[in-house]
């Protein structure tokens, strides 16, 4: 402590009373104190981290808590694609491709022709189907023609039956007369047998007076008395002849034999056994054959009956129940059955059966023909082209697709732990590594029903064995809520990052919801395709 200094440092007055005086502390040892400019450094050190911290917690409070805000109300993933349809080009008929027209990542409209196959054996088709169509309508034709002809036969034997009936009214009315005819022949026989016994009765008395001249001789008798009385027996025996020759000929109408012992005698049923009446009943009987109407032999009481009915008979009746009529219309109904029967229509006879299956064939060949020149069903660009001219084409054979990226969407995996917050119409910012600083707007449109790995080629099956749980992961699409631009594409196959605001009011179909409804389904498949 010998050597140790005593430093006599002058100490700034505390108050205004003190000034003027000087005050003495002990110092330390310089052993014990450092230096005064080393002391100086560590507290300006100091200062500087303290400032330093200060700063980093200002830019930390700037910056960090609104990004802090920002992850807290949004839930991401790198696990996502930009996904689109793809519609596979493949022909419906089999043949050489002639022309390819399209090439890989080329733009096509709908309706614009990519690929013709050979059209030659198509077109023989049609060529053989459109002459199988001109058979079809000629055969028609004849058909129709051949149903006219026996519509007109059947009205021709209806006419004809027609006439019969009238034929056969005049028939019963020929029997009818000639019955009388009979009777009045068989009044006439006997006025010819009463005249031939007058004439007989006058031969007689002829005789006798010719006998009584002859007696008295040309003595007694002029011969002027013999003359007139010869002249009366012989014009008395001329008499007789003549009464017996018309007796004879009145028996002979009635159909009855020559009686000399009683000229005058006929059959009781003369009326119905004479020649006339057997002639007129059998033209009746034919008449009545001709209708439909056998009678093998008739009465006259069954003609009185006949009578009666023939005036009270239903003639349209008997017109189309008659053979001949029921002839012609089975020859009718055979050529309508011929024309699809019932339902055939005259005036539409492009309706037949045979008119339409031609036709349908023409058409399935003209249908063929037109499948060899194959056209966009939509807008897109081409790609996996794998058919040029020459190759065979088999039917349902791929041959190119088409995408079209004015319909593409985002398949982004989120992890089932990041489901909680995720509802339908929210929305989302696309961010896409090929576009750096450019972002995309979306919405969450829907949820598979099952995860990527039940959805595998081969799922998992976690009752079997040691189980290791893995978090799995559900596929979640993200429509865009705006048209895709063209100066910034989004092709499909893109790796994107979606951040979902899962704070955001969420819109649009079944907003709020996890599952879609159909309504909202078809909705959101509309406005995806607008």
């Amino acid at each position: 402590m010998a050597d140790e200094e005593t430093v006599v440092e002058e100490i700034a007055p505390l108050s205004g009373r003190d000034a003027g005086e000087t005050y003495l502390t002990p110092s330390a040892p310089a052993s014990v104190m450092p230096e005064a400019a080393s002391v100086r450094g560590r507290v300006r050190k100091r200062w500087v981290a303290l400032l330093l911290l200060s700063a980093l917690v200002v830019l930390g409070l700037i910056f960090g808590v609104p990004q802090a805000i920002y992850v807290w109300n949004h839930v991401t993933t790198d696990d996502a694609t930009v996904n689109s349809h793809v519609t596979y080009i493949s022909s419906r008929v089999m043949g050489v491709a002639q022309e390819v027209l399209v090439d890989d990542n080329q733009y096509v409209e709908a309706g614009s022709p990519m690929l013709h196959i050979d059209p030659v054996p198509y077109q023989l088709a049609v060529e053989q189907r459109t002459a199988e169509l001109g058979r079809a309508k000629l055969a028609v034709a004849e058909e129709v023609a051949a149903l006219d002809l026996a519509s007109a036969q059947l009205e021709r034997v209806r006419s004809e039956v027609r006439s019969k009936i009238a034929d056969l009214r005049g028939a019963w009315y020929l029997v009818a007369t000639v019955g009388d005819l009979v009777k009045y022949e068989t009044a006439v026989l006997q006025s010819s047998v009463a005249n031939l016994r007058q004439q007989q009765a006058n031969l007689v008395l002829a005789q006798e007076e010719y006998d009584r001249v002859k007696k008295l001789g040309p003595g007694s008798v002029s011969q002027e008395e013999i003359d007139q009385r010869t002249s009366a027996l012989l014009a008395a025996l001329a008499q007789v002849e003549s009464s017996r020759a018309a007796v004879d000929e009145m028996r002979a109408l009635l159909g009855v034999g020559p009686n000399p012992k009683d000229p005058g005698s006929v059959p009781a049923d003369v009326t119905q056994t004479s020649n006339g009446t057997q002639y007129a009943v059998s033209t009746f009987l034919g008449a009545l054959a001709q209708l439909g109407l056998d009678f093998p032999s008739i009465t006259s009481g069954q003609l009185q009956e006949l009578k009666s009915r023939l005036t009270t008979m239903n003639a349209q009746w008997v017109i189309e129940n008659s053979p001949a009529v029921k002839a012609a219309k089975a020859q009718v109904a055979t050529a309508q059955a011929a024309l699809g029967g019932e339902h055939f229509d005259r005036s539409h006879p492009e309706l037949q059966p045979e008119i339409v299956a031609a036709q349908k064939a023409l058409e399935q060949a003209e249908l063929q023909l037109g499948y060899t020149d194959i056209r966009a069903p939509l807008n897109g660009y081409v790609s996996r082209r794998s058919v040029n001219p020459g190759t065979f084409v088999s039917v349902g054979q791929p041959l190119l697709t088409i995408r079209p990226l004015s319909d593409v969407w985002i398949d982004a995996n989120f992890k089932e732990t990041q489901l909680a917050d995720l509802r339908l119409g929210q929305k989302v910012e696309i961010y896409v590594d090929a576009y750096p600083g450019k972002v995309f707007h979306g919405r969450v449109a829907g949820f598979s029903p099952g995860t990527g790995a039940i959805n595998s080629l081969l799922p998992p099956e976690n009752a079997t064995g040691n189980f290791v749980k893995v978090v799995q992961r559900l596929p979640v699409r993200i429509d865009l809520t705006e048209p895709n631009p063209k100066d910034t594409p989004l092709f499909a196959g893109l790796s994107v990052d979606p951040e979902v605001d899962i704070r955001s009011q969420p819109e649009g179909p079944d907003a709020g919801r996890r599952l879609l409804s159909a309504a909202g389904a078809g909705a959101g498949a509309g406005a995806q395709g607008q």
